[in-house]
């Protein structure tokens, strides 16, 4: 998926979420007819569950063959939280 489809996707899909919430999710991607949505952590990923009627709905105005929503948690940065030693 280019670029630019990519961050029409992900700007059509936060459009509907409380700013709070929007800021929350950190990529989405197109995985066959599935829209990935990663979020910052396992707690926000539960409240955006609520909402994947939301984001399918959004998400096919740009990609109307999607069919599912797949909410994942982006690891963490492999230096996240080392003092540098």
């Amino acid at each position: 998926m280019e670029v630019a489809r990519v961050s029409q996707l992900h700007a059509l899909v936060i459009s509907g979420l409380s700013p709070e919430l929007a800021q929350r999710i950190t990529a989405v991607a197109r995985e066959g007819d599935r829209l990935v949505v990663l979020t910052e952590s396992a707690a926000w990923a539960a409240r955006v569950r609520f909402e994947t009627g939301t984001l399918l709905a959004a998400a096919q105005v740009a990609e109307p063959a999607l069919k599912a929503v797949e909410i994942r948690v982006r690891p963490p940065c492999a230096t996240a939280g080392r003092s540098g030693r």
